[in-house]
C-alpha cells in the first residue's frame, strides 16, 4: 500500500524528534467561511 504525504512528512517528523501531526491543519475555502460566519 502506497503512503500519503501526510504520513511520510509524519515519519520525518518522528524521525528528527518532533510530534506527529494527527490531522491537516490546513484551511478550507469553506472552513474559513464558517468560522467568519460564526464569529460575524
Amino acid at each position: 500500500m502506497t503512503q500519503t504525504v501526510n504520513e511520510l512528512r509524519n515519519e520525518i517528523r518522528q524521525a528528527v524528534g518532533r510530534y506527529e501531526r494527527i490531522e491537516s491543519t490546513a484551511f478550507t475555502k469553506e472552513a474559513l467561511a464558517a468560522l467568519c460566519t460564526t464569529l460575524n
